[in-house]
């Protein structure tokens, strides 16, 4: 009576369990969809270097930043109420769609097509050389520097934009914005080359097995590019500490007392790497996690504090809480295989209650979480926050004398807002503001004023 209904559900099943092999053992597919890296806007919808059309062609600028990896990151700068630079003279540049004649980034990293390749060049560097200025001399504002999420770029419509722009503003803040290698128009590492294919004599030799293992090897790569690894993830963000924005704002010192990392969703891996530095490899970006029970030795911060928006409490929760993971999770023979694969592919370096727990016990942490977030729930950002408060209240955290780290509190924000918007929600400035004030006394006591 229902026979007709076979032929569809076999099909399903065979295709579910090719699809559930496939992602088993393709890493390039799992870095796929861990990562998000492969989903492109268009360029006519998002254009990341034209800050004409992203308004933001009087506060912000272009900028690049090359890691030791070889990875080239670009992201912008925006700068807080000022100011503004000049436009530009009319015989320098017009400013009419950010884009050169070329297709290139022009003219001080701004965007706007030019006409003098001479003039555009000295454009460029009073351009770079004013916002360094500013960012130097600002002594007592913060810099945040912004890391995105999964699928996302510093420029996804329709408001991280906006979100940015509000953030320089709301806190008179400067805000770095950087796109992790393989993300939008950063390029990652230069990639090991492929071993080259066997003499024709041979692969006629090889199995059809193989060499449709092959093939499908080169189609995967082709559909899916090189884009973040937990370990570039980690080292990115480093990079754009230690590389970018050091030099800028005097050195660890500067950084110490002015820089907060600001991580929103699986951009919270990599705040936390930052916030670690060169102590990266010891807080769950590496492939042993301390516990959180363990006894920690004393150090100092090295950022002036860390915002976590959404975080995830670790790769594999995340994944399995995640909507998208629902039809999967609705097997359980087959979630049951996922599991380890997933838990595989982070490979223990994406695991922020370890992070947590093991960064410097003076480090300010603030975590904001909105209670209505469907693709991070709430619950991660409680673990987070709870795994931080439990780790400084221990008792390897407090010494006496000279040495002494004193314990910085952890605050826990909820909102009511999806997992984008916790800025747009009602307490979130205000609860922001007033955990900065307190992050910030250290610079404006310490330093001169701005």
């Amino acid at each position: 009576m229902y026979s007709w209904l076979f032929p569809p559900l076999a099909a399903s099943a065979v295709l579910t369990a090719a699809l559930v092999l496939l992602l088993a053992r393709s890493p390039p597919l799992q870095r796929a969809l861990l990562f998000g890296h492969v989903a492109r806007f268009p360029r006519w919808l998002v254009d990341h270097t034209n800050l004409l059309a992203a308004g933001l062609a009087t506060s912000a600028r272009n900028v690049t930043c090359v890691t030791p990896t070889g990875a080239v990151l670009r992201g912008w700068h925006l700068t807080p109420p000022g100011p503004p630079f000049p436009p530009p003279a009319p015989h320098l540049a017009a400013p009419d769609d950010g884009r050169g004649g070329d297709g290139s980034d022009s003219g001080g990293g701004r965007g706007g097509s030019v006409g003098d390749p001479l003039a555009a060049a000295a454009w460029a560097t009073a351009v770079d050389e004013h916002f360094d200025a500013r960012l130097a001399s600002d002594t007592r504002t913060p810099v945040f520097v912004f890391f995105h999420g999964n699928g996302g770029t510093r420029g996804t419509p329709p408001g991280r934009v906006h979100f940015l722009r509000t953030l320089a503003a709301h806190t008179h803040a400067h805000v770095v914005a950087f796109d992790l290698s393989g993300y939008a128009d950063s390029t990652p590492a230069p990639a090991v080359p492929r071993a080259s294919p066997p003499p024709p004599h041979l692969a006629s030799a090889r199995s059809w097995r193989a060499r449709l293992s092959a093939a499908a090897g080169r189609l995967v790569d082709h559909l899916f590019p090189a884009g973040p690894t937990p370990e570039s993830v980690a080292a990115d963000a480093v990079a754009v500490i230690d590389t970018w924005l050091a030099p800028r704002v005097g050195g660890p010192e500067g950084v110490r007392l002015r820089v907060i990392p600001y991580g929103h969703s699986l951009g919270s891996v990599a705040a936390l790497a930052a916030a670690a530095g060169a102590a990266a490899d010891d807080i769950g970006c590496g492939n042993q996690l301390p516990s959180p029970q363990l006894q920690l030795p004393q150090r100092r911060r090295q950022v002036a504090g860390v915002v976590l928006s959404a975080p995830i409490a670790n790769l594999p929760d995340a994944a399995a809480t995640h909507f998208l993971s629902a039809p999967l999770r609705a097997l359980p023979s087959v979630w049951r295989f996922l599991e380890p694969v997933v838990a595989a592919a982070a490979d223990g370096r994406m695991d922020n209650e370890a992070a947590v727990a093991a960064v410097a016990a003076d480090l300010p942490l603030l975590v904001v979480h909105g209670r209505t977030d469907r693709v991070v729930p709430a619950s991660h950002g409680r673990r987070v926050a709870a795994a931080a408060s439990s780790a400084r209240a221990g008792k390897g955290r407090r010494t006496s004398g000279a040495d002494a780290v004193p314990v910085a509190p952890v605050r826990l924000v909820l909102t009511d807002a999806p997992h984008n918007g916790n800025y747009a929600a009602s307490n979130y400035f205000p609860e922001l503001t007033a955990w900065l004030d307190g992050v910030m006394v250290p610079a404006r006591k310490g330093r001169g004023a701005s």
